[in-house]
């Protein structure tokens, strides 16, 4: 229910969390050489790595335990390069360091999506009336409720649309409607489909659709999500021809290699 909501949504949460503090620790490594990298950092191969297992990202925490003499510190990841993390360390790591150390090795992750998670649900939770029919959207089609009337009334067929790109079918130019007249309110509009049947296209024109239309609210805004930094790259460099850049704001993530990024978007 909206009452109890926020307070399943942050328990499972906290589960999540006790899953990955478990599956690190699986990566852990033992007596390992820790090489330098330059002038001011050290490198580490981690098998795995380029796969994401375990995830590695720069600003993560990385614990080593000297096997010789037992000290212990913490390092920060600086970048990563295909199997090497390299980290820096403090100065009094250092003043001590030998070439070839041989370490044990404790990987941590970021908490830094898992606080961002809590504190929606914190916010929700202090405002979650209001929110309660976005949340938890009510069925309106059964034997004494007619469906909701699209938000938009001035476009009812497709031919009223100026699409951007010409290529689309007719199922996506559908898809593409809908969205703009908002049918599925108050519930999302859902698009599925295997790799490589339209997908990213459909979602490109159902944007660059609504900013068109969104006439009466110059000031609307639209928030793009993707679960992938390729995927939301792809969307933005899709949208570049069509949307004047001072318009659009990508968001990269601090943990983000830069040289990861395409020219086009850092540009």
């Amino acid at each position: 229910t909206i009452d109890n909501y926020a307070t399943c949504m942050q328990n499972l949460l906290w589960m999540e969390e006790a899953q990955m503090n478990v599956d690190i620790k699986t990566y852990d490594l033992i007596n390992v050489p820790l090489l330098r990298e330059g002038r001011f950092h050290y490198k580490l191969l981690v098998p795995g790595l380029a796969e994401n297992r375990p995830s590695v990202l720069k600003g993560d925490r990385i614990l080593i335990h000297v096997t010789d003499d037992g000290s212990k510190y913490e390092g920060l990841v600086h970048r990563t390069l295909q199997e090497f993390v390299i980290i820096d360390f403090p100065n009094s790591f250092t003043q001590k360091y030998i070439n070839g150390i041989r370490v044990d090795v404790r990987f941590t992750f970021s908490r830094t999506s898992l606080r961002t998670s809590h504190q929606a649900m914190v916010e929700m939770d202090e405002d979650k009336y209001r929110l309660k029919g976005m949340i938890l959207p009510q069925l309106v089609e059964n034997a004494d409720k007619s469906p909701l009337a699209p938000l938009n009334n001035r476009i009812y067929q497709a031919s009223q649309l100026h699409f951007c790109n010409r290529n689309l079918n007719q199922e996506q130019r559908a898809a593409v409607l809908g969205i703009v007249q908002s049918v599925a309110r108050p519930a999302p509009y859902l698009i599925y489909g295997p790799a490589g049947t339209g997908k990213t296209s459909t979602v490109v024109e159902a944007i660059l659709q609504t900013m068109r239309s969104r006439g009466s609210d110059p000031d609307a805004k639209i928030l793009i999500c993707a679960p992938s930094n390729m995927a939301t790259d792809v969307i933005t460099e899709r949208l570049t021809p069509f949307v004047i850049r001072r318009e659009m704001l990508r968001l990269v993530a601090f943990s983000r290699d830069k040289s990861s990024v395409p020219d086009g978007i850092i540009d």
